[in-house]
């Protein structure tokens, strides 16, 4: 099975919004990140767990602190042809939950674990056993 058949949209927004803006967006889509665009390219990505790590340490409102401040920018990429075991055990191996799918130098999609296991639960099992 590819990438491409069970990844889906990604969601998005900007480094200069809050992270007060970036829980709303995930809380009222039921996701867990959203990738980061800056100037019509990708520049990284907000989790959840960026915000339970990173931000909340910092004890200072939500509506004051950017997403730019606590987003991870070194992502971990693949390509929409890849086969998701391979994505899978890439993603047990940099120990990541979201993994942007970018075709061309275009974001094109999002493939998480919880997709894994749902579409393809034997391969997401065999990565992480």
């Amino acid at each position: 099975m590819k990438i491409k058949e069970i990844m889906i949209k990604p969601e998005v927004i900007g480094p200069e919004a809050t992270i007060k803006d970036a829980a709303e967006i995930m809380n009222k889509l039921h996701i867990g990140s959203l990738i980061v665009i800056e100037n019509s390219k990708v520049a990284g990505i907000i989790t959840d767990g960026d915000i339970v790590r990173r931000f909340a340490p910092m004890d200072e409102p939500a509506s004051q602190v950017k997403v730019k401040e606590i987003m991870s920018r070194k992502l971990i990429i693949s390509d929409p042809n890849e086969s998701v075991e391979y994505a899978s055990h890439l993603m047990v191996e940099k120990n990541i939950k979201h993994l942007p799918i970018i075709d061309k130098n275009k974001l094109i999609g999002i493939l998480t674990s919880t997709m894994i296991l749902k579409h393809a639960p034997e391969i997401g099992m065999d990565a992480l056993f």
